[in-house]
């Protein structure tokens, strides 16, 4: 790594993850028994992120950005669902965190870390009229 890469991630924003990415594939049925519905599988991945400075203004006496405490790591997770559309009632399945991964989702502090949602299933109904 050159000395750039260095202070890159040193000196990072805090709470900026350094990488996102999202992707969705979707699926729908258009004919047969099935018309009217569909699947769907996302992915979210978040890169790592900088956590909490030192108490005080984040800089030193100096002027120069003060390090971070901790790292937020990174996760990947993956969402999957139905939908069916009958007459006026749609009915709309949502399971996230599939894979019911287990990590950090959001630093308050070096000794508060919430963690992601475990694996949650919603079932919701939407009638049209």
């Amino acid at each position: 790594p050159t000395m750039e890469d260095f202070v890159r991630q040193v000196f990072r924003a805090r709470n900026i993850p350094d990488t996102t990415a999202n992707a969705l594939l979707k699926y729908d049925f258009h004919d047969g028994g099935l018309k009217g519905a569909n699947v769907f599988m996302g992915v979210t991945h978040v890169g790592t992120a900088a956590g909490e400075i030192p108490p005080g203004s984040g800089l030193t006496a100096l002027g120069i950005v003060v390090q971070p405490s901790f790292f937020m790591p990174a996760r990947t997770i993956l969402n999957a669902g139905a939908s069916w559309l009958w007459k006026e009632y749609r009915f709309n399945l949502n399971v996230e965190n599939v894979t019911d991964k287990h990590t950090v989702y959001q630093g308050s502090g070096r000794n508060s870390m919430s963690p992601y949602p475990a694996t949650t299933v919603r079932l919701t109904t939407t009638i049209r009229f």
